[in-house]
Protein backbone atom coordinates (compact mmCIF):
# COMPACT_ATOMS: atom_id res chain seq x y z
CA UNK A 1 0.00 0.00 0.00
CA UNK A 2 1.20 3.39 -0.61
CA UNK A 3 2.68 4.75 2.56
CA UNK A 4 2.08 8.20 1.75
CA UNK A 5 -2.33 7.36 1.23
CA UNK A 6 -1.90 6.12 4.84
CA UNK A 7 0.33 9.05 6.60
CA UNK A 8 -0.69 12.04 5.49
CA UNK A 9 -3.95 14.19 6.21
CA UNK A 10 -6.54 14.68 3.11
CA UNK A 11 -8.68 17.48 2.60
CA UNK A 12 -11.98 15.72 3.42
CA UNK A 13 -11.97 12.11 4.68
CA UNK A 14 -15.00 9.75 4.48
CA UNK A 15 -15.36 6.29 5.26
CA UNK A 16 -17.92 3.75 3.96
CA UNK A 17 -18.93 0.82 6.13
CA UNK A 18 -20.48 -2.13 5.26
CA UNK A 19 -21.52 -3.75 8.49
CA UNK A 20 -21.15 -7.15 9.12
CA UNK A 21 -24.14 -9.56 9.06
CA UNK A 22 -26.86 -9.05 11.83
CA UNK A 23 -24.28 -6.27 13.96
CA UNK A 24 -26.14 -3.44 11.79
CA UNK A 25 -27.82 -2.34 15.23
CA UNK A 26 -24.55 -2.35 17.04
CA UNK A 27 -22.10 -1.16 14.54
CA UNK A 28 -24.26 2.61 14.61
CA UNK A 29 -23.78 2.84 17.95
CA UNK A 30 -20.59 2.60 17.98
CA UNK A 31 -20.09 4.49 14.48
CA UNK A 32 -21.69 7.48 16.20
CA UNK A 33 -18.96 8.31 18.23
CA UNK A 34 -17.17 9.14 15.71
CA UNK A 35 -19.76 11.08 13.60
CA UNK A 36 -23.03 11.54 15.97
CA UNK A 37 -24.30 12.76 12.24
CA UNK A 38 -24.48 9.10 10.96
CA UNK A 39 -27.52 8.28 8.58
CA UNK A 40 -28.53 4.48 9.34
CA UNK A 41 -30.68 4.27 6.23
CA UNK A 42 -28.58 4.02 4.47
CA UNK A 43 -27.04 0.15 3.46
CA UNK A 44 -23.70 1.23 3.86
CA UNK A 45 -22.76 3.81 6.95
CA UNK A 46 -21.07 6.70 5.99
CA UNK A 47 -18.93 8.90 8.15
CA UNK A 48 -17.38 12.03 7.51
CA UNK A 49 -14.33 11.96 9.68
CA UNK A 50 -12.03 14.74 8.21
CA UNK A 51 -12.44 17.02 11.56
CA UNK A 52 -10.61 13.84 13.23
CA UNK A 53 -7.63 13.85 11.41
CA UNK A 54 -5.86 16.63 13.45
CA UNK A 55 -6.23 14.46 16.26
CA UNK A 56 -6.37 10.94 15.19
CA UNK A 57 -3.81 10.91 11.79
CA UNK A 58 -4.62 9.96 8.53
CA UNK A 59 -8.10 8.55 7.30
CA UNK A 60 -6.32 5.31 7.04
CA UNK A 61 -5.43 4.97 10.92
CA UNK A 62 -8.72 6.32 11.60
CA UNK A 63 -10.32 3.42 10.07
CA UNK A 64 -7.90 1.22 11.48
CA UNK A 65 -8.88 2.81 15.35
CA UNK A 66 -12.74 2.08 14.32
CA UNK A 67 -12.34 -1.64 12.99
CA UNK A 68 -10.85 -2.54 16.04
CA UNK A 69 -13.46 -0.53 17.83
CA UNK A 70 -16.30 -3.10 15.86
CA UNK A 71 -14.12 -6.13 16.75
CA UNK A 72 -13.69 -5.68 20.46
CA UNK A 73 -15.59 -7.71 22.54
CA UNK A 74 -16.14 -5.59 24.79
CA UNK A 75 -17.87 -3.30 22.82
CA UNK A 76 -20.42 -6.49 22.23
CA UNK A 77 -19.85 -6.31 18.68
CA UNK A 78 -16.95 -8.97 18.19
CA UNK A 79 -19.15 -9.74 15.23
CA UNK A 80 -18.20 -6.72 13.57
CA UNK A 81 -14.72 -7.59 12.63
CA UNK A 82 -16.14 -9.03 9.59
CA UNK A 83 -16.99 -5.35 8.87
CA UNK A 84 -15.57 -3.66 5.65
CA UNK A 85 -14.22 -0.17 4.98
CA UNK A 86 -13.75 1.66 2.73
CA UNK A 87 -11.45 5.07 2.43
CA UNK A 88 -11.66 7.84 0.00
CA UNK A 89 -11.93 11.39 -0.52
CA UNK A 90 -15.92 11.36 -0.98
CA UNK A 91 -18.36 9.13 -0.88
CA UNK A 92 -18.84 7.88 -3.97
CA UNK A 93 -15.59 6.48 -4.45
CA UNK A 94 -15.74 5.32 -0.27
CA UNK A 95 -18.91 3.82 -1.49
CA UNK A 96 -16.84 1.83 -4.19
CA UNK A 97 -14.35 1.07 -2.21
CA UNK A 98 -16.35 -0.80 0.33
CA UNK A 99 -17.79 -2.74 -2.25
CA UNK A 100 -14.69 -4.09 -4.01
CA UNK A 101 -12.80 -4.79 -0.61
CA UNK A 102 -12.67 -8.39 0.49
CA UNK A 103 -14.88 -8.91 3.48
CA UNK A 104 -13.78 -7.37 6.94
CA UNK A 105 -11.02 -5.51 5.37
CA UNK A 106 -9.87 -1.94 4.89
CA UNK A 107 -9.49 -0.57 1.20
CA UNK A 108 -7.89 2.99 0.92
CA UNK A 109 -8.24 4.61 -2.14
CA UNK A 110 -5.85 8.46 -1.49
CA UNK A 111 -7.25 11.23 -4.11
CA UNK A 112 -4.70 11.14 -6.24
CA UNK A 113 -5.31 7.04 -6.38
CA UNK A 114 -8.58 7.72 -7.71
CA UNK A 115 -7.99 7.79 -11.69
CA UNK A 116 -5.84 4.88 -11.70
CA UNK A 117 -8.58 2.75 -10.00
CA UNK A 118 -11.29 3.42 -11.79
CA UNK A 119 -9.78 3.29 -15.49
CA UNK A 120 -10.10 -0.14 -16.38
CA UNK A 121 -12.55 -0.96 -13.85
CA UNK A 122 -15.85 -2.25 -15.17
CA UNK A 123 -18.87 0.25 -14.68
CA UNK A 124 -20.55 -2.48 -13.58
CA UNK A 125 -18.50 -2.32 -10.12
CA UNK A 126 -17.88 1.31 -9.74
CA UNK A 127 -21.51 1.73 -9.70
CA UNK A 128 -24.45 -0.13 -8.67
CA UNK A 129 -26.26 -0.02 -11.92
CA UNK A 130 -29.72 -2.10 -13.06
CA UNK A 131 -28.98 -4.68 -15.69
CA UNK A 132 -31.17 -2.59 -17.93
CA UNK A 133 -29.00 0.36 -17.81
CA UNK A 134 -25.75 -1.63 -17.95
CA UNK A 135 -27.19 -3.14 -21.08
CA UNK A 136 -27.70 -0.09 -22.49
CA UNK A 137 -23.92 1.56 -21.68
CA UNK A 138 -22.87 -1.48 -23.10
CA UNK A 139 -24.48 -0.64 -26.53
CA UNK A 140 -22.84 2.51 -26.85
CA UNK A 141 -19.21 1.52 -25.85
CA UNK A 142 -19.53 2.66 -22.21
CA UNK A 143 -18.01 -0.15 -20.44
CA UNK A 144 -15.08 1.31 -17.71
CA UNK A 145 -14.34 4.23 -16.18
CA UNK A 146 -11.92 4.93 -18.81
CA UNK A 147 -14.73 5.10 -20.96
CA UNK A 148 -16.86 7.05 -18.46
CA UNK A 149 -14.04 10.03 -18.46
CA UNK A 150 -14.37 10.17 -22.49
CA UNK A 151 -17.81 11.25 -22.38
CA UNK A 152 -18.68 14.97 -22.62
CA UNK A 153 -20.34 15.46 -18.92
CA UNK A 154 -23.84 16.32 -20.27
CA UNK A 155 -24.38 12.98 -21.27
CA UNK A 156 -23.26 11.37 -17.79
CA UNK A 157 -25.52 13.84 -16.22
CA UNK A 158 -28.64 12.36 -18.26
CA UNK A 159 -28.04 9.18 -17.46
CA UNK A 160 -26.81 9.28 -14.38
CA UNK A 161 -28.00 12.16 -12.83
CA UNK A 162 -26.61 14.18 -9.69
CA UNK A 163 -24.21 11.48 -8.91
CA UNK A 164 -22.92 11.82 -12.30
CA UNK A 165 -20.88 14.93 -11.96
CA UNK A 166 -18.95 13.13 -8.81
CA UNK A 167 -18.72 10.05 -11.23
CA UNK A 168 -17.09 12.03 -14.54
CA UNK A 169 -14.66 14.08 -11.74
CA UNK A 170 -13.17 10.81 -9.96
CA UNK A 171 -12.56 8.68 -13.43
CA UNK A 172 -11.13 12.27 -14.89
CA UNK A 173 -8.62 12.37 -12.09
CA UNK A 174 -10.07 15.92 -11.24
CA UNK A 175 -10.26 15.56 -7.40
CA UNK A 176 -13.99 16.13 -5.85
CA UNK A 177 -12.70 16.75 -2.69
CA UNK A 178 -12.76 20.78 -2.06
CA UNK A 179 -15.60 20.75 -4.71
CA UNK A 180 -18.08 23.64 -3.56
CA UNK A 181 -21.55 22.19 -3.54
CA UNK A 182 -23.96 24.06 -5.37
CA UNK A 183 -27.90 23.56 -3.70
CA UNK A 184 -30.46 25.66 -6.20
CA UNK A 185 -34.00 25.52 -4.75
CA UNK A 186 -37.31 26.81 -5.62
CA UNK A 187 -36.51 29.48 -2.82
CA UNK A 188 -33.04 29.58 -2.06
CA UNK A 189 -29.38 28.96 -3.37
CA UNK A 190 -26.85 27.62 -1.54
CA UNK A 191 -23.46 27.17 -1.65
CA UNK A 192 -21.07 25.01 0.95
CA UNK A 193 -17.64 24.06 1.06
CA UNK A 194 -15.48 21.44 3.29
CA UNK A 195 -12.39 23.21 4.02
CA UNK A 196 -8.94 21.35 4.84
CA UNK A 197 -8.11 20.26 8.16
CA UNK A 198 -6.64 22.78 10.57
CA UNK A 199 -8.20 25.74 8.36
CA UNK A 200 -7.96 28.54 11.38
CA UNK A 201 -5.90 31.42 9.70
CA UNK A 202 -8.05 34.42 9.00
CA UNK A 203 -6.20 34.54 5.40
CA UNK A 204 -6.88 30.82 4.50
CA UNK A 205 -10.72 31.48 5.38
CA UNK A 206 -11.03 34.93 3.62
CA UNK A 207 -9.60 32.61 0.59
CA UNK A 208 -11.70 30.25 1.30
CA UNK A 209 -15.08 32.56 1.53
CA UNK A 210 -14.28 34.62 -1.70
CA UNK A 211 -14.14 31.76 -3.41
CA UNK A 212 -17.67 30.68 -2.29
CA UNK A 213 -18.91 34.18 -2.47
CA UNK A 214 -17.86 34.18 -6.24
CA UNK A 215 -19.62 30.97 -6.83
CA UNK A 216 -22.81 32.29 -5.56
CA UNK A 217 -22.86 35.47 -7.02
CA UNK A 218 -21.95 33.37 -10.36
CA UNK A 219 -24.89 31.30 -9.90
CA UNK A 220 -27.15 34.34 -8.72
CA UNK A 221 -26.36 35.86 -11.95
CA UNK A 222 -27.13 32.77 -14.37
CA UNK A 223 -30.53 32.59 -12.87
CA UNK A 224 -31.16 36.67 -12.91
CA UNK A 225 -32.02 36.64 -8.78
CA UNK A 226 -31.49 38.84 -6.33
CA UNK A 227 -31.35 37.53 -2.82
CA UNK A 228 -32.75 39.52 0.10
CA UNK A 229 -31.01 37.96 2.93
CA UNK A 230 -27.65 35.81 2.45
CA UNK A 231 -26.62 33.81 5.56
CA UNK A 232 -23.71 32.16 6.72
CA UNK A 233 -23.35 29.12 8.55
CA UNK A 234 -20.06 27.31 9.92
CA UNK A 235 -18.64 24.13 11.92
CA UNK A 236 -15.65 24.37 13.57
CA UNK A 237 -14.02 20.98 13.78
CA UNK A 238 -15.77 18.79 16.93
CA UNK A 239 -18.35 21.35 17.05
CA UNK A 240 -21.99 21.10 15.81
CA UNK A 241 -22.96 23.41 12.70
CA UNK A 242 -24.36 26.68 13.30
CA UNK A 243 -25.57 29.59 11.96
CA UNK A 244 -23.42 32.53 13.11
CA UNK A 245 -25.14 35.15 11.11
CA UNK A 246 -27.57 37.03 8.48
CA UNK A 247 -27.03 39.95 6.35
CA UNK A 248 -29.59 42.13 4.73
CA UNK A 249 -28.44 43.10 0.69
CA UNK A 250 -28.52 45.88 -1.18
CA UNK A 251 -28.39 45.64 -5.10
CA UNK A 252 -25.32 47.77 -4.94
CA UNK A 253 -23.12 45.47 -2.57
CA UNK A 254 -23.98 42.41 -5.06
CA UNK A 255 -19.95 42.56 -6.11
CA UNK A 256 -17.42 39.96 -4.41
CA UNK A 257 -15.31 42.31 -2.23
CA UNK A 258 -18.53 43.87 -0.69
CA UNK A 259 -20.15 41.03 0.08
CA UNK A 260 -16.73 39.12 1.36
CA UNK A 261 -16.01 42.21 3.65
CA UNK A 262 -19.99 41.69 4.94
CA UNK A 263 -19.22 38.23 5.79
CA UNK A 264 -15.76 38.73 7.24
CA UNK A 265 -17.40 41.21 9.20
CA UNK A 266 -19.81 38.66 10.86
CA UNK A 267 -16.76 35.59 11.07
CA UNK A 268 -14.76 37.91 13.41
CA UNK A 269 -17.85 39.09 15.89
CA UNK A 270 -18.50 35.22 15.76
CA UNK A 271 -15.88 33.47 15.32
CA UNK A 272 -13.55 31.59 17.95
CA UNK A 273 -10.34 31.43 16.02
CA UNK A 274 -10.57 27.20 16.07
CA UNK A 275 -10.45 25.05 12.85
CA UNK A 276 -12.98 25.11 10.43
CA UNK A 277 -14.58 22.26 9.18
CA UNK A 278 -16.86 23.80 6.31
CA UNK A 279 -18.70 27.09 5.79
CA UNK A 280 -21.35 27.71 3.41
CA UNK A 281 -23.42 30.71 2.12
CA UNK A 282 -27.22 30.58 1.51
CA UNK A 283 -28.99 33.33 -0.35
CA UNK A 284 -32.55 33.38 0.42
CA UNK A 285 -35.83 35.19 -0.18
CA UNK A 286 -34.68 35.52 -4.11
CA UNK A 287 -37.06 37.88 -6.11
CA UNK A 288 -36.63 39.03 -9.82
CA UNK A 289 -34.72 41.89 -10.86
CA UNK A 290 -38.27 44.29 -11.44
CA UNK A 291 -38.40 43.64 -7.43
CA UNK A 292 -41.23 40.90 -7.63
CA UNK A 293 -40.61 38.55 -4.86
CA UNK A 294 -41.31 34.98 -6.71
CA UNK A 295 -41.24 31.43 -5.50
CA UNK A 296 -40.17 30.68 -8.89
CA UNK A 297 -40.30 26.82 -10.66
CA UNK A 298 -37.83 27.37 -13.29
CA UNK A 299 -35.21 25.86 -11.02
CA UNK A 300 -35.77 22.47 -10.27
CA UNK A 301 -34.06 20.97 -7.08
CA UNK A 302 -30.56 19.86 -7.89
CA UNK A 303 -27.08 19.47 -6.87
CA UNK A 304 -23.90 20.42 -9.09
CA UNK A 305 -20.22 20.57 -7.97
CA UNK A 306 -17.84 23.56 -9.52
Amino acid sequence: MNSKATSCLWPRAIIDVIPSPGAHAATVNILRNFDPGLDQAQPHLRLDVTHLQPAMGSPFHIAQHIKRRLGDKESGNAAGKEATLGVASDPYVGAYAARVARTGTIKTIAPWEVQSSLHHEPIENICQLTPELAYKLRLVGIRTGAQIAQQPLAVIKRVFGRAGITLWRACRGETNVGALEIDDQYHSIRCRAVLPPRTSSQRAVHSHLRRITNSLLSVLRNRQRLPAIISLSMQEQRQTAIEIGSLDIRCDELNTRNLVDKVMQVVAQNWCGGALHFVELTAQQLYDPSGQLELFDALSPSRSEI
